[in-house]
Protein backbone atom coordinates (compact mmCIF):
# COMPACT_ATOMS: atom_id res chain seq x y z
CA UNK A 1 0.00 0.00 0.00
CA UNK A 2 1.02 3.62 -0.58
CA UNK A 3 1.49 6.11 2.23
CA UNK A 4 -1.23 8.24 0.63
CA UNK A 5 -4.87 8.37 1.66
CA UNK A 6 -7.19 5.96 -0.12
CA UNK A 7 -10.46 7.32 1.24
CA UNK A 8 -11.54 10.59 2.85
CA UNK A 9 -14.86 10.87 4.67
CA UNK A 10 -16.60 14.22 4.35
CA UNK A 11 -20.12 15.59 4.12
CA UNK A 12 -21.38 17.66 7.02
CA UNK A 13 -21.25 17.61 10.83
CA UNK A 14 -23.72 15.31 12.61
CA UNK A 15 -24.35 13.11 9.58
CA UNK A 16 -22.76 9.87 10.81
CA UNK A 17 -19.16 10.18 9.59
CA UNK A 18 -17.70 9.46 13.04
CA UNK A 19 -19.63 6.20 13.30
CA UNK A 20 -18.65 5.23 9.75
CA UNK A 21 -14.98 5.92 10.47
CA UNK A 22 -15.20 3.72 13.58
CA UNK A 23 -16.64 0.83 11.56
CA UNK A 24 -14.03 1.19 8.83
CA UNK A 25 -11.28 1.18 11.45
CA UNK A 26 -12.25 -2.35 12.49
CA UNK A 27 -10.75 -3.77 9.29
CA UNK A 28 -7.25 -5.16 9.95
CA UNK A 29 -5.98 -3.66 6.68
CA UNK A 30 -7.32 -0.14 7.38
CA UNK A 31 -5.55 2.58 9.35
CA UNK A 32 -7.42 5.68 10.59
CA UNK A 33 -6.00 8.87 12.14
CA UNK A 34 -5.22 9.19 15.84
CA UNK A 35 -7.23 12.44 15.71
CA UNK A 36 -10.93 12.31 14.88
CA UNK A 37 -10.74 15.13 12.31
CA UNK A 38 -8.05 15.57 9.68
CA UNK A 39 -8.28 19.16 8.35
CA UNK A 40 -4.93 18.92 6.55
CA UNK A 41 -6.35 19.80 3.13
CA UNK A 42 -8.28 22.85 4.38
CA UNK A 43 -5.63 24.54 6.52
CA UNK A 44 -3.14 26.48 4.42
CA UNK A 45 -0.33 26.50 6.98
CA UNK A 46 -0.66 22.79 7.69
CA UNK A 47 -0.88 21.91 4.00
CA UNK A 48 2.20 23.96 3.21
CA UNK A 49 4.22 21.88 5.69
CA UNK A 50 3.69 18.94 3.37
CA UNK A 51 2.22 15.45 3.47
CA UNK A 52 5.14 13.76 5.32
CA UNK A 53 4.54 16.07 8.30
CA UNK A 54 0.80 15.43 8.18
CA UNK A 55 1.38 11.68 7.88
CA UNK A 56 3.38 11.67 11.11
CA UNK A 57 0.79 13.89 12.83
CA UNK A 58 -2.26 11.82 11.93
CA UNK A 59 -0.74 8.36 11.39
CA UNK A 60 2.35 8.31 13.63
CA UNK A 61 4.77 5.49 12.90
CA UNK A 62 3.09 4.46 9.65
CA UNK A 63 5.47 2.38 7.52
CA UNK A 64 3.39 1.72 4.37
CA UNK A 65 3.11 -1.86 5.57
CA UNK A 66 -0.02 -2.87 3.74
CA UNK A 67 -2.66 -0.81 5.56
CA UNK A 68 -4.97 1.49 3.58
CA UNK A 69 -5.12 5.00 5.04
CA UNK A 70 -8.59 6.42 5.68
CA UNK A 71 -9.17 9.97 6.96
CA UNK A 72 -12.11 12.19 7.88
CA UNK A 73 -12.81 15.88 7.56
CA UNK A 74 -16.50 16.70 7.56
CA UNK A 75 -16.03 20.26 6.27
CA UNK A 76 -13.78 19.39 3.31
CA UNK A 77 -16.48 19.79 0.67
CA UNK A 78 -17.16 23.40 1.72
CA UNK A 79 -13.73 24.60 0.55
CA UNK A 80 -12.81 24.63 -3.12
CA UNK A 81 -9.12 24.85 -2.23
CA UNK A 82 -9.46 21.78 0.00
CA UNK A 83 -11.29 19.85 -2.72
CA UNK A 84 -8.60 20.65 -5.28
CA UNK A 85 -5.94 19.46 -2.86
CA UNK A 86 -7.85 16.26 -2.13
CA UNK A 87 -8.21 15.60 -5.86
CA UNK A 88 -4.47 16.10 -6.43
CA UNK A 89 -3.37 14.04 -3.41
CA UNK A 90 -3.64 10.66 -5.15
CA UNK A 91 -5.52 9.63 -8.28
CA UNK A 92 -6.95 6.61 -6.42
CA UNK A 93 -8.32 8.62 -3.50
CA UNK A 94 -12.09 8.34 -3.07
CA UNK A 95 -14.15 11.08 -1.40
CA UNK A 96 -17.19 9.76 0.48
CA UNK A 97 -19.76 12.41 1.39
CA UNK A 98 -22.32 11.53 4.06
CA UNK A 99 -25.49 13.65 3.96
CA UNK A 100 -28.44 13.85 6.34
CA UNK A 101 -31.86 15.49 6.28
CA UNK A 102 -30.68 19.10 6.72
CA UNK A 103 -33.44 19.98 9.19
CA UNK A 104 -32.53 17.15 11.56
CA UNK A 105 -28.84 17.78 10.96
CA UNK A 106 -29.11 21.44 11.95
CA UNK A 107 -30.98 20.66 15.17
CA UNK A 108 -28.55 17.90 16.16
CA UNK A 109 -25.63 20.19 15.35
CA UNK A 110 -27.07 22.92 17.59
CA UNK A 111 -27.22 20.61 20.61
CA UNK A 112 -23.78 19.21 19.84
CA UNK A 113 -22.38 22.76 19.69
CA UNK A 114 -23.92 23.57 23.06
CA UNK A 115 -22.37 20.44 24.54
CA UNK A 116 -18.95 21.41 23.16
CA UNK A 117 -19.18 25.03 24.35
CA UNK A 118 -19.32 26.55 20.86
CA UNK A 119 -22.93 27.69 21.02
CA UNK A 120 -24.26 30.15 23.60
CA UNK A 121 -27.76 30.55 22.18
CA UNK A 122 -30.28 29.39 24.78
CA UNK A 123 -32.73 28.21 22.11
CA UNK A 124 -32.41 26.79 18.62
CA UNK A 125 -34.59 29.62 17.33
CA UNK A 126 -32.20 32.22 18.81
CA UNK A 127 -29.25 30.47 17.21
CA UNK A 128 -30.99 30.43 13.82
CA UNK A 129 -31.86 34.12 14.14
CA UNK A 130 -28.21 34.96 14.82
CA UNK A 131 -27.10 32.87 11.85
CA UNK A 132 -29.56 34.63 9.55
CA UNK A 133 -28.79 38.10 10.93
CA UNK A 134 -25.05 37.66 10.32
CA UNK A 135 -25.57 35.95 6.95
CA UNK A 136 -23.68 32.98 8.36
CA UNK A 137 -21.83 31.37 5.48
CA UNK A 138 -19.56 28.37 5.55
CA UNK A 139 -15.98 29.54 5.40
CA UNK A 140 -16.50 32.77 7.33
CA UNK A 141 -15.90 33.48 10.99
CA UNK A 142 -18.04 31.19 13.13
CA UNK A 143 -18.83 29.04 10.09
CA UNK A 144 -18.97 25.91 12.26
CA UNK A 145 -22.34 27.26 13.46
CA UNK A 146 -23.71 28.19 10.02
CA UNK A 147 -26.63 25.82 10.56
CA UNK A 148 -28.49 26.81 7.39
CA UNK A 149 -25.58 27.17 4.96
CA UNK A 150 -24.03 23.87 6.01
CA UNK A 151 -27.28 22.09 5.15
CA UNK A 152 -27.50 23.64 1.67
CA UNK A 153 -25.67 20.69 0.16
CA UNK A 154 -26.31 20.87 -3.58
CA UNK A 155 -23.76 23.52 -4.57
CA UNK A 156 -21.05 21.90 -2.46
CA UNK A 157 -21.70 18.38 -3.72
CA UNK A 158 -21.65 19.65 -7.31
CA UNK A 159 -18.33 21.38 -6.66
CA UNK A 160 -16.92 18.19 -5.12
CA UNK A 161 -17.95 16.19 -8.18
CA UNK A 162 -16.32 18.76 -10.44
CA UNK A 163 -13.07 18.64 -8.50
CA UNK A 164 -12.91 14.88 -7.95
CA UNK A 165 -14.87 13.53 -10.87
CA UNK A 166 -18.08 11.57 -10.32
CA UNK A 167 -16.24 8.25 -10.35
CA UNK A 168 -14.18 9.29 -7.32
CA UNK A 169 -17.09 10.81 -5.40
CA UNK A 170 -19.49 8.60 -3.44
CA UNK A 171 -22.66 9.89 -1.81
CA UNK A 172 -24.00 8.08 1.25
CA UNK A 173 -27.15 9.08 3.12
CA UNK A 174 -27.11 9.10 6.90
CA UNK A 175 -30.18 6.86 6.86
CA UNK A 176 -28.13 4.28 4.94
CA UNK A 177 -25.34 4.41 7.51
CA UNK A 178 -27.95 3.80 10.19
CA UNK A 179 -30.15 1.21 8.46
CA UNK A 180 -27.72 -0.61 6.10
CA UNK A 181 -24.48 -0.17 8.02
CA UNK A 182 -22.72 -3.37 7.01
CA UNK A 183 -23.46 -2.88 3.31
CA UNK A 184 -22.23 0.73 3.37
CA UNK A 185 -19.03 -0.23 5.18
CA UNK A 186 -18.33 -3.15 2.85
CA UNK A 187 -18.82 -0.92 -0.21
CA UNK A 188 -16.17 1.39 1.24
CA UNK A 189 -13.85 -1.58 1.80
CA UNK A 190 -14.35 -2.55 -1.83
CA UNK A 191 -13.58 0.98 -3.04
CA UNK A 192 -10.19 1.01 -1.31
CA UNK A 193 -9.20 -2.50 -2.36
CA UNK A 194 -9.31 -4.40 0.94
CA UNK A 195 -11.23 -7.58 1.77
CA UNK A 196 -14.88 -6.52 1.58
CA UNK A 197 -16.24 -9.71 3.12
CA UNK A 198 -15.31 -8.57 6.63
CA UNK A 199 -18.35 -7.50 8.67
CA UNK A 200 -17.91 -4.75 11.28
CA UNK A 201 -19.32 -4.88 14.79
CA UNK A 202 -22.17 -2.39 14.61
CA UNK A 203 -23.72 -2.92 18.04
CA UNK A 204 -22.47 0.27 19.67
CA UNK A 205 -23.41 3.84 18.73
CA UNK A 206 -20.88 6.61 18.27
CA UNK A 207 -20.89 10.40 18.63
CA UNK A 208 -24.48 10.55 19.86
CA UNK A 209 -25.97 13.96 20.42
CA UNK A 210 -26.17 14.59 24.16
CA UNK A 211 -26.64 17.54 26.49
CA UNK A 212 -23.73 18.88 28.53
CA UNK A 213 -23.70 18.42 32.28
CA UNK A 214 -22.20 21.90 32.51
CA UNK A 215 -22.39 24.22 29.51
CA UNK A 216 -20.40 26.82 31.44
CA UNK A 217 -17.48 24.38 31.82
CA UNK A 218 -17.76 23.44 28.15
CA UNK A 219 -17.54 27.10 27.10
CA UNK A 220 -14.52 27.63 29.35
CA UNK A 221 -12.66 24.66 27.89
CA UNK A 222 -13.53 25.81 24.38
CA UNK A 223 -12.18 29.33 25.01
CA UNK A 224 -8.89 27.81 26.17
CA UNK A 225 -8.42 25.37 23.29
CA UNK A 226 -9.94 27.24 20.32
CA UNK A 227 -7.84 28.36 17.37
CA UNK A 228 -5.85 31.52 18.18
CA UNK A 229 -6.00 31.08 21.95
CA UNK A 230 -2.67 32.18 23.56
CA UNK A 231 -2.94 29.36 26.10
CA UNK A 232 -3.47 26.84 23.31
CA UNK A 233 -0.31 28.05 21.60
CA UNK A 234 1.63 27.77 24.86
CA UNK A 235 0.33 24.29 25.64
CA UNK A 236 0.96 23.22 22.04
CA UNK A 237 4.67 23.90 22.46
CA UNK A 238 5.04 21.25 25.17
CA UNK A 239 2.07 18.89 24.73
CA UNK A 240 1.71 16.78 21.55
CA UNK A 241 -1.51 17.40 19.64
CA UNK A 242 -2.57 13.77 20.10
CA UNK A 243 -2.28 14.10 23.90
CA UNK A 244 -4.18 17.41 23.97
CA UNK A 245 -6.88 15.79 21.83
CA UNK A 246 -7.23 12.87 24.24
CA UNK A 247 -7.58 15.28 27.17
CA UNK A 248 -10.33 17.22 25.38
CA UNK A 249 -12.01 13.98 24.37
CA UNK A 250 -11.94 12.73 27.98
CA UNK A 251 -13.45 15.99 29.22
CA UNK A 252 -16.22 15.85 26.64
CA UNK A 253 -17.07 12.30 27.68
CA UNK A 254 -17.14 13.23 31.36
CA UNK A 255 -19.26 16.30 30.62
CA UNK A 256 -21.77 14.35 28.53
CA UNK A 257 -25.10 14.26 30.30
CA UNK A 258 -28.59 13.26 29.26
CA UNK A 259 -29.15 12.02 25.73
CA UNK A 260 -32.74 13.26 25.87
CA UNK A 261 -33.05 16.19 23.48
CA UNK A 262 -36.34 18.12 23.40
CA UNK A 263 -38.37 17.98 20.22
CA UNK A 264 -37.95 20.83 17.78
CA UNK A 265 -40.82 23.30 17.77
CA UNK A 266 -43.29 22.35 15.04
CA UNK A 267 -43.36 25.78 13.43
CA UNK A 268 -39.55 25.90 13.38
CA UNK A 269 -39.44 22.52 11.66
CA UNK A 270 -42.03 23.65 9.12
CA UNK A 271 -40.05 26.81 8.36
CA UNK A 272 -36.81 24.88 7.89
CA UNK A 273 -38.45 22.27 5.67
CA UNK A 274 -39.66 25.11 3.44
CA UNK A 275 -36.20 26.73 3.51
CA UNK A 276 -34.31 23.60 2.46
CA UNK A 277 -36.87 22.10 0.03
CA UNK A 278 -35.67 23.84 -3.18
CA UNK A 279 -32.05 22.85 -2.54
CA UNK A 280 -33.07 19.31 -1.67
CA UNK A 281 -34.81 19.01 -5.03
CA UNK A 282 -31.68 20.20 -6.84
CA UNK A 283 -29.55 17.73 -4.88
CA UNK A 284 -31.93 14.85 -5.61
CA UNK A 285 -31.53 15.44 -9.35
CA UNK A 286 -27.77 15.87 -9.03
CA UNK A 287 -27.17 12.57 -7.22
CA UNK A 288 -30.19 10.73 -8.69
CA UNK A 289 -31.65 9.84 -5.29
CA UNK A 290 -35.14 10.05 -3.83
CA UNK A 291 -35.03 12.70 -1.08
CA UNK A 292 -38.77 13.37 -0.80
CA UNK A 293 -38.72 12.25 2.84
CA UNK A 294 -36.58 15.29 3.62
CA UNK A 295 -39.39 17.61 2.54
CA UNK A 296 -42.02 16.40 5.00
Amino acid sequence: MSDRLRLLLGGAPKCGTTALLHYLAQHPAVRVPVLREMPYFARDVEYQRGWPTALERYFPGYQADGEALVGKHVMAMYSRAALDRVAQHDERLVLVLVLRNPVDRAYSHYWYARQRGWESGSTFEAALARTEATNGEVGGRGSALAYLSIGSYAQHVERAMEAMGEERTSIVLASEVRESTTQVVQRCFDRIGVDSSIEPNIESRHNRTVRARSERAARLVYRVQREGSPLRRTVGQVVPASVAYRVRYAFNRLNAGSSTIPDMEARTRARLIEHFAPGNDVLARLIDRDLTSWNS
